[in-house]
């Protein structure tokens, strides 16, 4: 029995089934969310919920005979590529689609929108007032300068702007914008994206972000009649596996050094997986690397390389199946996130690791257990005999507070906008009044892409801090720090400058979300005669 959320009533419906499929997913989901990664005690310890509730799900559920039997091999083939590769991607991937049998894909969209908005906005909160453990960064050569590079909360900042693009189509998905409607969230979303950039620094993220929302506005406009415009669809996921794969092997001299520099050496580091280590069947943990800081960025290459030739077919063969289910459906909306994420498959390897943010696989469970349902047994069957008993819970207050905070921010918006922009601006310029300009900024080298001894390189000198006998007056900002005998880099000239201006407008930012929140709540509250 699907769960079912009546409007009116207020009274949530849902199945036992469903409640074991989403402390599954939304585990692992809320996890990856807060950006903890395997072998920290939150991501081990909500693995070991997830698939204990995974396990419970398989044995409890009703099954015809084909869905049973391909739940089971995609089990089998996730147990075993975790026990070749020694990674878990796949077998999240794998489990899922599996995992989602008889759940309805658009409540699987809502649980993870609601999910990734809050794992998002307490990410970037935690990190702007400083309390966030895993606030991690890169300083990096970017336009020219040095700059530093922040996660804000993720493992990475590149990956802080995939979340945001994943954000933005978990949005685009759940509010079913068209029209003018579509225009402005488009336009929001596009002020975010920079936003984001502003401390990601990603060239890649914000690529992938505007090739997303200009498709997703083009699909709403156009038809899909067309059958160049469905040829071209079509070509774009074998066109971006195949460039991904042999291009990195058959593409050479100037073109490949184009590219290379284009996608910031991925060409690169795929060349040296694809020419230099073994490529099985379902993965592998042996490699032999140069440098453990060579790591594969492209999803293909990187599901091909860790998890083998089976693994990389399917996925190949799934991605592209369900653009042209999308695009024979008239799905414009899915067809736009399904193709932004076989694109930003090329640059980024959330496809196929355990960031658990490819979001496609949504589309692909319910594709594949569409076609399954055609090859019904008479009767549904439960190994373990359940029957799908149903939890009704009370949601009227959530609805009522729903509608009050969207009627205010309808209502209010330009107020809104007003106080948002002024408190910003009051906060950046109350950090400015408080905190003293420093003098350097101290990073650690592994940190940074600057390397020592490099001719010509006013920053290839190093320095050595003790800081419990810091000097008198020292006013430098340690981003990283080990002990007084391991090097550190020191950057002054705009990558200071820079930061400086970022931090002000963290605090800003930080200003506007808490009075806006104050203004939209106490408004709320107000309605209909609340207090």
């Amino acid at each position: 029995m699907d769960s079912n959320l009546s409007e009116d009533k207020g009274i949530l419906t849902v199945s036992f089934t469903e409640i074991l499929f989403f402390l599954f997913a939304g585990s692992l989901l809320f996890v990856k969310g807060m950006g903890f990664y395997e072998g920290q005690w939150p991501f081990d310890c909500m693995v070991v919920v997830a698939y204990i509730s995974y396990a419970l799900l398989l044995v409890l559920r009703k099954h015809t005979i084909p869905e049973l039997l391909v739940s089971i091999i995609l089990t089998i083939l996730g147990l075993v590529i975790y026990h070749t590769s020694g990674e878990l991607g796949a077998m999240f991937h794998l489990t899922f689609i599996a995992g989602m049998l008889g759940i309805s894909s658009r409540k699987v969209w809502k649980g993870a929108y609601y999910i990734w908005i809050i794992t998002f906005v307490v990410q970037l909160f935690t990190s702007f007032i400083g309390v966030n453990p895993n606030n991690i960064y890169r300083i990096h050569e970017k336009m020219g300068q040095y700059i530093v590079r922040w996660s804000l909360g993720y493992t990475h900042p590149n990956v802080l702007h995939v979340s945001y693009i994943v954000l933005i189509m978990l949005i685009f998905y759940v509010g079913d914008y068209t029209g003018r409607k579509l225009v402005k969230a488009s336009v929001i979303a596009m002020l975010g994206s920079i936003g984001i950039f502003i401390w990601s620094v990603s060239y890649t993220g914000m690529l992938i972000s505007v090739v997303y929302i200009v498709m997703n506005l083009i699909f709403d406009r156009i038809s899909l009649n067309s059958k160049f415009i469905k040829a071209l669809i079509g070509l774009v996921t074998p066109a971006a596996i195949i460039f991904s794969v042999l291009g990195p092997v058959i593409i050479k001299g100037r073109a490949f050094e184009l590219i290379d520099k284009a996608l910031s050496t991925r060409f690169t580091l795929s060349h040296y997986y694809l020419t230099t280590q073994p490529i099985t069947w379902f993965g592998t943990k042996d490699f032999v690397l140069a440098d453990t800081s060579i790591v594969l960025d492209c999803s293909y290459v990187y599901a091909l390389m860790h998890y083998g030739i089976v693994f990389f077919l399917m996925m190949s063969i799934a991605l592209s199946a369900v653009v042209i289910w999308m695009m024979h459906g008239n799905r414009k909306k899915e067809l736009a996130i399904a193709l932004g994420i076989v694109i930003a498959g090329v640059t980024e390897p959330f496809l196929s690791n355990t960031s658990y943010k490819n979001i496609a696989f949504i589309f692909v469970a319910e594709y594949l257990f569409l076609i399954l349902g055609r090859f019904k047994s008479k009767v549904p069957f439960s190994i373990g005999g359940l029957t799908e008993k149903t939890i009704r819970v009370n949601c009227s207050s959530y609805l009522k507070i729903k509608s009050n905070i969207k009627s205010v921010i309808v209502k209010h918006k330009w107020t809104i906008i007003v106080i948002a922009c002024l408190m910003i601006a009051i906060g950046a310029l109350g950090y400015k009044a408080v905190v003293q300009y420093p003098d350097s900024i101290y990073s650690l080298l592994w940190k940074a892409d600057r390397k020592p001894s490099v001719n010509g390189d006013p920053y290839s000198e190093y320095c050595y801090l003790d800081i419990n006998n810091l000097p008198d007056g020292f006013n430098s900002w340690i981003l990283s720090y080990t002990d007084e005998v391991t090097p550190l880099y020191s950057y002054q000239g705009f990558t200071l400058m820079f930061e400086y201006i970022r931090r002000a407008l963290g605090v800003g930012i930080v200003c506007s979300f808490v009075t806006l929140m104050i203004y939209i709540g106490t408004k709320a509250r107000k309605i209909d005669g609340s207090t």
